[in-house]
């Protein structure tokens, strides 16, 4: 693998980072009911279009979509080889992005619930949907970061230091 398909691209690591922060904030520090905390839900949701646009069009290597689907098969045999003991790949490995994917798709679902509660009349049903995404999301991040440093301690890398710095695990 070259260097450039093992690099996380500016754009990736942006929204990454930002994402992160603003899901931490409106999980942990905003009033649910403040207009803050709906904004930084419209912006998350925005970044991850962003992301996905991007992954779609312009990005290469690891950050482009192509290169970044969950399939059955390797999932199926990425478990089998951690049973084994054995990690072979850095970077997104297949559980990894479907945990991605996932996430994106829970941010958006609550993106469109939290918009639902401001605007229409299905306060019960959303209201609670909205708080189970939000608690769904906060186990995710919590697996996330679980499963980051423990696959690092796994495979002696760093792979935290890649996603800041954007430059390839050696």
């Amino acid at each position: 693998m070259t260097e450039t398909r093992r690099r996380w691209d500016p754009v990736v690591r942006i929204v990454h980072w930002s994402v992160a922060a603003m899901v931490l904030v409106n999980l942990f520090v905003n009033d649910p009911e403040g207009s803050a905390h709906e904004w930084i839900g419209y912006i998350v949701a925005s970044l991850v279009a962003l992301r996905l646009l991007w992954g779609m069009s312009f990005a290469r290597g690891p950050n482009h979509l192509r290169d970044f689907l969950p399939r059955r098969s390797g999932i199926a045999a990425h478990i089998a080889e951690i049973k084994q003991g054995q990690y072979p790949q850095l970077g997104h490995n297949p559980l990894g992005t479907l945990a991605i994917y996932t996430m994106w798709i829970c941010l958006f679902l609550l993106t469109f619930s939290g918009w639902g509660l401001y605007y229409t009349d299905w306060d019960e049903p959303l209201e609670v949907l909205h708080e189970v995404l939000a608690h769904a999301m906060q186990l995710m991040v919590l697996l996330h970061i679980i499963a980051v440093l423990w696959v690092s301690r796994k495979v002696r890398h760093n792979l935290i230091k890649p996603m800041i710095d954007g430059k390839p695990l050696n």
